[in-house]
C-alpha cells in the first residue's frame, strides 16, 4: 500500500464508522448478540486461565539456591487471566473478520459496528488489566499481589518476580496477530462472476456517468480471481420478440446486438467502462440473452457467486411486453442455472418524465413477475445507493479490516507502554 492509498484509507475511517453507525439497528437484539457473546467468551476464558495460573509457580531461575518461588495472589492471577482472555478473544475475532473478508462475503446484516465494538472490548481488556496491576506496585498495595515480605531481601525478590511476570504477560498481545493466518489458507477465497449490462443508449448519459463513479470504487474490492463481464450496445436490435431472442443458440450469438467483453481483473473492466459512449440504440433483451450465452461458454459454475445487474431505462423498442407477459429469460433452464432469479437485479433509471412509459413499465413488471429483483432507482441518490448496495455484500470490506488493525495497533501500543510503578528499595 503506497502513501497515497494509506492516507486515503485513514481519511475514510470516520465516514466509514458513521456509515456503520447509521446502518446499525442499536435497538435490535441481533445487534448486541456479538458483544454479549464476546463477553461470555472472555468470562469463560478468564475462569480457565485463572485455574491454570493457580498452579504452583515454577522455580525462578534467577533466584538464589534454596529460595522458593514467589507465589502470586489470586488478584494478580485474576488480572493476568483477564489480560490473556482479552487477547485470545481478540484473536478469534480477527480470524473471523479475516475469514469473512477472504470469502468475499462482506457483512450482509450490518454486523460491522457490533463486531468492531466486540473487538475493541477484547483489546481494552489487556490494557485495563495492566493498568490495574500497575496501580498495585506500591509498598502499601504490594501485599495484594503476593504474600507480605518480611525483609528487604524478600521484598526485592517479590518485586522482581512480579515485574518479570508483568512483562511476560505482554507477550500475549501478539496473539491477535495469529488470526491473520487465515489469509494464508488456500482455497478459502470465493471469487464472484459479476455481469453488468450498461444500457448506453442516448438517454443514459447521466446514469452511465454515475455508474462509473460507483464501479471504479466497488469493483476493486472484489476477491482475487473474480471475473467481470461488461455488456454494452453496439447497434440496433435484430429481433422483435422475446421468443425470437431466446431462440438464438450459441452458434448464432453474433446475430444478437451487444458487445460482451470479459475481464479477469477490475482495473481493466473499469478502463473499459470509462470509455463507454452513450450514442447507441437500446436492444436490452438481446443484450441480456447474449450475456448469458457468452457467460455460459465460460464454465460459470466455478464461481459460487454469480450476479447479473441490468442498468437500464427499459426502453427496448423492438421487444415489447404486454401486461400479461409471462415468458421471460429464466423460463430457460440453462439461463436459470447460470443466473438464478435472486441474483438478477434490474435497476430502473428512468427519468421522472418517462415514469409512465408503457413498454418500459411492462418490461420491468415482467422481470419482477419472473422472480427477479426490481430496484426503483429513478432518484439519482437512490440509484447510487442501490448499485453500491447490490455489489458491496460480495466484496472484501477492506475498511473493516483496516479499522480492526488500527484498533489493535493503538491498544497494543498503549499496553506496551504501561510499566509497573518504580518502588524505592528499603535500606
Amino acid at each position: 500500500m503506497d502513501l497515497d492509498a494509506l492516507t486515503e484509507r485513514f481519511n475514510s475511517v470516520w465516514p466509514t464508522l458513521l456509515r456503520y453507525f447509521n446502518n446499525a439497528d442499536l435497538l435490535s437484539l441481533k445487534f448486541w448478540i456479538t458483544p454479549l457473546a464476546t463477553i461470555l467468551v472472555m468470562v469463560f476464558l478468564v475462569l480457565v486461565m485463572a485455574k491454570i495460573f493457580r498452579r504452583p509457580p515454577a522455580v525462578d531461575p534467577d533466584a538464589h539456591a534454596g529460595d522458593p518461588p514467589v507465589p502470586f495472589s489470586r488478584i494478580f492471577n485474576l488480572w493476568r487471566a483477564w489480560l490473556v482472555a482479552g487477547c485470545l478473544t481478540a484473536l478469534l475475532l480477527v480470524a473471523w473478520i479475516t475469514f469473512v473478508s477472504r470469502r468475499g462475503e462482506a457483512f450482509r446484516t450490518n454486523y460491522e459496528l457490533p463486531t468492531l465494538i466486540s473487538f475493541t472490548m477484547a483489546m481494552l481488556c489487556p490494557v485495563i488489566a495492566l493498568v490495574k496491576l500497575r496501580a498495585s506496585f506500591t509498598r502499601q498495595k504490594l501485599k495484594n499481589l503476593a504474600p507480605q515480605a518480611h525483609t528487604p531481601r524478600e521484598e526485592g525478590r517479590t518485586v522482581t518476580s512480579l515485574r518479570r511476570a508483568f512483562r511476560r504477560s505482554k507477550v500475549w498481545l501478539l496473539a491477535p496477530l495469529l488470526g491473520l493466518a487465515v489469509l494464508f489458507i488456500p482455497g478459502l477465497s470465493k471469487p464472484s462472476l459479476v455481469a453488468i449490462l450498461l444500457d448506453n443508449s442516448g438517454s443514459m448519459e447521466e446514469p452511465i456517468s454515475q455508474a462509473r463513479e460507483i464501479l471504479r470504487t466497488v469493483l476493486p474490492q472484489f476477491p482475487d480471481k473474480s471475473r467481470f463481464v461488461i455488456t454494452t450496445f453496439d447497434r440496433d436490435a435484430t429481433f422483435s420478440s422475446i421468443e425470437d431472442v431466446m431462440g438464438v443458440t450459441p452458434g448464432q450469438i453474433d446475430s444478437l446486438s451487444g458487445s460482451v467483453i470479459t475481464f479477469e481483473n477490475a482495473k481493466e473492466a473499469i478502463q473499459h467502462i470509462e470509455g463507454v459512449s452513450t450514442d447507441q440504440g437500446s436492444p436490452v433483451c438481446e443484450g441480456i440473452w447474449k450475456t448469458y450465452l457468452d457467460v455460459n461458454q465460460q464454465d460459470p459454475m466455478v464461481f459460487p457467486n454469480r450476479l447479473f445487474l441490468i442498468i437500464t431505462d427499459g426502453k427496448d423498442r423492438r421487444v415489447t411486453f404486454s401486461d400479461q407477459s409471462t415468458q421471460y429469460f429464466n423460463a430457460d433452464e440453462g439461463f436459470a442455472t447460470v443466473f438464478p432469479a435472486d441474483m438478477m437485479h434490474f435497476i430502473d433509471v428512468r427519468l421522472e418524465d418517462d415514469a409512465s412509459d408503457g413498454p418500459a413499465e411492462n418490461f420491468f413488471r415482467a422481470a419482477e413477475s419472473a422472480g427477479m429483483t426490481y430496484n426503483d432507482a429513478q432518484d439519482p441518490e437512490v440509484y447510487q445507493s442501490v448499485l453500491k448496495g447490490l455489489l458491496s455484500p460480495w466484496t472484501v470490506d477492506k475498511d473493516l479490516v483496516f479499522i480492526t488493525v488500527l484498533v489493535f495497533v493503538l491498544c497494543a501500543l498503549l499496553a506496551l507502554f504501561i510499566s509497573p510503578k518504580r518502588m524505592q528499595r528499603v535500606r
